[in-house]
């Protein structure tokens, strides 16, 4: 049995985020902009959550930062996290104008060789001079509609392309020209000696199934079957794929889950998640009675939730399961004790380790310090799961920390937003630079005999 928590890799400013929502746009900014223009409150005059600065905390961090990455993972072993199931974002749709004017800038495309997004630290993962976050890790495919749900910027000039509301981009679609790109993308990381593996396949997510057309749900049943294919061609003993589950819709009626043909088991990505404006009593997820005994349940839980930073204040969502008797550490508890009931290959996932625009973060916080974690160290010491052996406080005392940050937020001000394409002005130069440099390296690593040190 291990304890997973949700990572969002999105603490750095990406080509995708920046081009519908302005320079430098990171999630930070959704938070930010949302505790200076309502006060540092949701609308039930709660604070809403914001990370604890540096050294005591991580503060408003840049994930580019390796520093920051290591101290993650520090943090994460120090109280009893086995690892990070992180969220994977591959787009088949990308934004073909800009303005509608010119097609797409060089600045955007970057020479990519794949539609991979909000990955630039995932890949240091692979590289051996860097690694971080050095914990065991596995993948969550974020493949649902990407729609614009954050309030506008808080600025004089707003330069956002896209309204409040807008679908940034179509749904999401799994053409089969682009299956064998993607799985050659992933294994990368599933070879990785990190990637969690249960019965020595890697363990794969897909968080969007129960609202796939019929078509979607087909093409994942093909597409599914050529990634087990390719993985035993690859000379890995196959894959074993997961379909999150999220219990209940987002209009609060109870779902029964239909298994997809390809899962070989269920994650319950969390507590129930009502409709807009509800915090009534909260529906624990155990194994559905209907599930095959053959398949794996593996259960989940919510650190809190409060969507202010996202979404117009009166339509927030805030549900707050660290409070009272149904706290935290008591539902850790329970759904420690159902993950026994299941095989030793269980996981647990809490959701979330660093989902600050919805505050669901068990980092370090302004309000409530290190109490999550220590809620998560308690469950675990209790259940008999706590192993850690390392010297407490490593991750405080990183070598050469430089603590970057992205914004602290402070004094009333945010950051003014500006439209990137000044700012890139020489964009075929760098990025024809950047790409040479990279493929130098990588035929330079291939001739030396280097590719794949430290991979399984």
């Amino acid at each position: 049995m291990q304890l997973f928590a949700a990572y969002i890799p999105q603490g750095h400013a990406t080509l995708l985020n920046e081009y519908w929502a302005g320079c430098g746009y990171t999630d930070w900014d959704a938070v930010c902009n949302s505790v200076i223009d309502n006060g540092g409150k949701n609308r039930l005059h709660e604070a809403i959550r914001t990370p604890l600065p540096p050294p005591n905390g991580l503060g408003w961090y840049d994930l580019r930062d390796m520093t920051t990455r290591r101290r993650q993972a520090l943090l994460a072993k120090e109280y009893g996290i086995h690892g990070f199931a992180i969220y994977h974002y591959w787009l088949s749709s990308r934004p073909s104008k800009l303005d509608g004017r010119t097609t797409r800038p060089a600045w955007l495309s970057s020479n990519r060789s794949s539609d991979a997004d909000m990955d630039q630290t995932l890949l240091q993962l692979l590289d051996e001079s860097d690694g971080e976050p050095n914990l065991p890790f596995y993948f969550v495919w974020a493949n649902e509609p990407f729609v614009w749900r954050w309030e506008e910027w808080r600025s004089e000039s707003d330069n956002s392309r896209a309204p409040r509301a807008a679908v940034l981009m179509p749904g999401q679609s799994y053409p089969r020209w682009g299956w064998r790109t993607h799985f050659d993308y992933l294994l990368r990381f599933f070879k990785h000696r990190n990637y969690h593996r249960i019965d020595g396949k890697p363990v794969f997510a897909v968080h969007f199934v129960a609202g796939l057309e019929r078509r979607q749900r087909q093409q994942m049943i093909e597409m599914m079957a050529f990634f087990r294919k390719w993985a035993i061609m690859a000379g890995l003993p196959g894959l074993h794929l997961l379909q999150i589950s999220h219990s209940h819709t987002q209009r609060g009626v109870v779902e029964r889950w239909q298994l997809a043909k390809w899962a070989d088991g269920l994650q319950d990505f969390g507590r129930t998640i009502l409709a807009h404006g509800s915090e009534g009593p909260e529906t624990e997820a155990t194994r559905p009675a209907w599930l095959p005994p053959r398949i794996g349940w593996h259960g989940g839980l919510y650190v809190h939730f409060d969507n202010t930073p996202r979404v117009e204040l009166e339509r927030s969502v805030i549900r707050s399961p660290d409070v009272g008797e149904a706290g935290l550490e008591a539902r850790l508890d329970r759904a420690l004790g159902l993950a026994r009931n299941e095989s030793k290959s269980s996981m647990v996932l809490v959701n979330a380790w660093n989902e600050w625009s919805e505050g669901a973060a068990l980092e370090p916080s302004e309000q409530r310090g290190f109490a999550n974690l220590e809620a998560v160290r308690a469950a675990l010491i209790r259940h008999g799961q706590y192993s850690f052996r390392d010297k407490p406080g490593l991750w405080r005392s990183t070598p050469k920390a430089r603590y970057a940050q992205l914004t602290t937020c402070s004094g009333g001000k945010a950051r003014k937003r500006q439209d990137c394409s000044a700012q890139r002005a020489w964009p075929g130069l760098f990025t024809s630079l950047a790409a040479l440099w990279r493929s130098s390296r990588q035929r330079y690593l291939q001739l030396s005999g280097f590719v794949g040190r430290g991979s399984a």
